[in-house]
């Protein structure tokens, strides 16, 4: 405020010297007071932004720790998997070792071996044969020995004979019999499967399982080598002994193997192949 100088003033301008004075101080103090609440704005501002910048970085570390966590653990995993699926087939193989050693040292003990083996048959029984009873014989075969098996002798047994009257000549065949009946009545000579005996078996390979068993494996197309050989054991009713000249294969010469029982064969079944 300027001020008149070469007069005294009165009181009356003093009081309004005072009050201007008084009226700027307050106007200054009001000016510092907003100067302060812009400064403290501006503080509140910055405070704010570094805040923000910081929960940020707090939350981009987690997301990464989050993330290595989640791989180290799959890596754990496949760890785990692979030793895992390595014991099992480690294990496996120790079972398969074990079974091997533990059934090699079972095939070396008689009682187990013979407690598996398949069942022979008994002995053959030609003491019923001699009171004229039916009974059962075993026979080791195979298909081929349906052409391959023969014996020669002139005499028949009940309308049955051998395939040979004499080591060259043939039976003819009896009139009006079919061109192929698998040997419905011819004679055939056979080993017993339990004891070797010789047995003359008529008929054998026109019984209906022994003929089904020749059609599923004819000879003429399954090399003999490639045929199974099998035990048959049928039912059989005796027709008598005969004394004949017997011929195990083709091309081989005649034996004479002695006297031999002739039976009639029935009713057979197929045990397991050898």
């Amino acid at each position: 405020m300027k001020r008149r100088p070469d007069r005294t003033r009165t009181s009356d301008e003093r009081d309004v010297d005072t009050r201007e004075d008084d009226q700027d101080e307050a106007l200054a103090a009001a000016n510092d007071r907003d100067d302060g609440e812009d400064d403290d704005e501006d503080d509140d501002e910055d405070e704010d932004e570094e805040y923000e910048r910081r929960r940020r970085a707090r939350a981009r570390r987690r997301r990464l720790e989050r993330a290595r966590l989640a791989a180290l653990a799959a890596e754990a995993g496949a760890g785990r998997s692979g030793s895992d699926d390595g014991l099992e087939v480690t294990g496996g193989r120790l079972l398969v070792a074990a079974g091997i050693i533990g059934l090699l040292v079972l095939t070396r003990c008689e009682p187990f071996v013979k407690a598996f083996r398949a069942k022979e048959p008994p002995p053959t029984n030609f003491e019923v044969f001699e009171r004229g009873a039916p009974g059962e014989v075993s026979v080791t075969l195979i298909t081929a020995d349906q052409g391959r098996l023969a014996c020669a002798s002139d005499r028949e047994l009940e309308g049955h004979r051998c395939e040979y009257k004499t080591d060259k000549e043939r039976w003819p065949p009896p009139p009006g019999a079919p061109a192929d009946d698998n040997k419905a009545n011819v004679i055939q000579p056979y080993r017993t499967s339990s004891d070797n005996k010789l047995i003359m078996i008529a008929g054998l390979w026109a019984e209906p399982t022994l003929a089904l068993r020749l059609h599923r494996e004819p000879p003429g197309v399954v090399e003999m080598k490639k045929q199974a050989r099998f035990v048959a054991t049928c039912k059989v009713r005796p027709l008598g002994k005969l004394d004949s000249r017997v011929r195990w294969d083709l091309g081989q010469p005649w034996s004479n193997d002695g006297v031999a029982w002739v039976v009639k064969a029935e009713q057979c079944r197929l045990g397991d192949s050898l």
